[in-house]
C-alpha cells in the first residue's frame, strides 16, 4: 500500500516536471526579429509619440496624453506574408472596445487576450477608464512566453490602430517583423 502511494507520488511529480519541461522549451523556440516600428499621430491629445525597436530587439513606445481619454476603440490586423511571392494573408482583424478589455481583462479572442496580459507587464497604463493623462508607456515588448506551440515560421505585419468613435482622430502602428524557430535558425547558422 505504502509502495503504490510513493509511485504515485513519483508519477505525479514525473507529470509535473514534463510539464514545465514543455512550458520551457515553447518560450525557447521562438525568436522574434523586428524590422519596422512606426507610427502615425493624428490625435490632438497625444504629444511626444515615439516607437523604436531597441539593442535587445524589444520594442518601446511612449507617449504623453494632454487629458484623460475616456473612450478609446481599437482595430487590430496581423497578416502574414506567404512564401515565395509573399502574398498577404490576413489571419484575425478585430476591433473592441479599449475600456471593456480594460475593466473585464480578457476578450473572445484569446490571442488579443494573451497579447494584452503581456503587455501589461511592460507598461505603466492603469487598467481602467478614463485612461490617465500624463506619460504612457510599453517598454521591452517581445515576450514570447503564451505564443501557441503549433506556430510557424513566418514574416508578418501588424497594423494597430487606435481611434475615437464618430471621429477622425487615430494611432496608427505599423510593425514589422519574422518569427524565427531558433532551432532552424541555429542548423541554418551551423551550415
Amino acid at each position: 500500500m505504502e509502495m503504490n502511494r510513493i509511485c504515485c507520488y513519483l508519477c505525479l511529480l514525473w507529470l509535473l516536471g514534463i510539464g514545465f519541461t514543455v512550458e520551457a522549451a515553447r518560450r525557447l523556440r521562438y525568436m522574434v526579429n523586428f524590422h519596422g516600428f512606426d507610427c502615425i499621430n493624428s490625435w490632438s491629445i497625444i504629444k511626444n509619440w515615439s516607437c523604436v525597436i531597441v539593442e535587445n530587439g524589444n520594442i518601446n513606445t511612449e507617449l504623453t496624453l494632454l487629458e484623460p481619454m475616456p473612450v478609446v476603440w481599437i482595430n487590430c490586423k496581423l497578416i502574414v506574408l506567404r512564401p515565395p511571392q509573399k502574398t498577404e494573408m490576413v489571419i484575425f482583424n478585430t476591433t473592441l472596445d479599449i475600456c471593456k478589455l480594460l475593466s473585464s481583462g480578457s476578450t473572445a479572442n484569446k490571442l488579443v487576450t494573451s497579447v494584452y496580459q503581456t503587455m501589461l507587464k511592460a507598461t505603466n497604463l492603469v487598467p481602467q477608464c478614463p485612461i490617465r493623462k500624463g506619460l504612457l508607456y510599453f517598454h521591452n515588448m517581445g515576450d514570447l512566453e503564451k505564443l501557441p506551440a503549433f506556430m510557424p515560421e513566418m514574416d508578418f505585419k501588424i497594423y494597430i490602430k487606435f481611434f475615437k468613435p464618430n471621429s477622425a482622430e487615430n494611432l496608427e502602428v505599423f510593425l514589422n517583423g519574422s518569427l524565427i524557430e531558433i532551432n532552424r535558425l541555429r542548423q541554418k547558422l551551423i551550415h
